[in-house]
């Protein structure tokens, strides 16, 4: 599970870092996303969870060839509305995310 506040307020975006050996491996059964978006209510924000659940050949397959820096893959995941998408990489042609916002059916026994 990794966490990240929103990056940018009111754009639900968070920033990720992920140990490249450790997708190309598949250590875990699937990686879990966080985000905490700021919700504007009144005079005051409320605080909401987003989540990204993705099996790990998934994610693995969809950083074939994104850019490693310090051998560790960097993730840039918007969410806006039933959109999700990693544009950290190349901003004109983000990797699509959609399929798992809230995929909570893979955690069911």
């Amino acid at each position: 599970v990794k966490e990240s506040r929103e990056f940018n307020e009111g754009l639900c975006n968070g920033w990720f870092i992920v140990n490249k050996d450790k997708i190309e491996k598949e250590v875990a059964d699937f990686y879990i996303f966080l985000i905490y978006p700021k919700i504007p209510i009144e005079h005051k924000f409320k605080i909401e969870t987003r989540a990204l659940i993705i099996p790990s050949f998934q994610l693995k397959e969809k950083s074939q060839g994104k850019k490693v820096s310090k051998e560790e893959y960097h993730y840039g995941f918007n969410i806006q509305g039933s959109r999700a998408f990693d544009d950290r990489t190349d901003k004109q042609d983000p990797t699509d995310y959609s399929e798992f916002i809230d995929n909570f059916n893979l955690l069911r026994i």
